[in-house]
């Protein structure tokens, strides 16, 4: 199947397209991948001269660090050549790669917000307990977050490294949950 490309920035096309029925695709960012595979294959170095020059102990933790980042670096060459969407976005609701269920509709969205750990934006998506509960066995992207009042909210993250700005996107799937889900008067 082929995907159309998606402008990383234009707020305006994304609306246009999913008002005329279509699906609005958002895939990762090979720039931001091709970093992550770099980083991996540095650690998999690092870990190689742990396991060849320390002692017995640092040799089977480099060893088995080397093995696992460079796991992690053939994870991340196959995502650079799949260029199926880590995201759709339909008028129907949400689909993501890593949420296992399938579809997330727009009346199982609760809230569309972004979070900020450390230098990394992420979009969470507030959801009802009955689609994080749908979810979860199919899903390692369902969490909590605490609310002001105390009380706990299930929560789906989006994939890191989706190309295209964070806040153009949360805003953008705010508006758009907003528009589905509140009843005309």
């Amino acid at each position: 199947m082929e995907y159309m490309s998606t402008p990383k920035n234009d707020v305006d096309a994304w609306a246009t397209t999913l008002e005329h029925g279509h699906s609005v695709p958002f895939t990762l960012s090979r720039g931001k991948t091709a970093l992550t595979i770099l980083l991996c294959l540095l650690f998999v170095l690092i870990a190689l001269a742990f396991a060849l020059l320390g002692d017995t102990l640092v040799q089977i933790v480099g060893w088995i660090a080397a093995l696992l980042f460079l796991g992690l670096a053939v994870f991340h060459i196959r995502r650079l050549f799949v260029r199926t969407p880590a995201v759709t976005v339909s008028p129907e609701g949400i689909t993501m790669t890593s949420a296992g269920a399938g579809l997330i509709p727009w009346s199982q969205i609760l809230e569309v917000d972004a979070m900020k750990q450390d230098s990394v934006v992420q979009i969470v998506l507030a959801v009802t307990e009955q689609e994080a509960e749908r979810q979860a066995p199919a899903s390692i992207v369902t969490g909590e977050r605490e609310l002001e009042d105390g009380s706990t909210q299930k929560v789906l993250l989006l994939p890191v490294g989706i190309a295209a700005s964070k806040p153009a996107l949360t805003s953008w799937l705010d508006q758009e949950h907003r528009a589905r889900t509140t009843t005309p008067a």
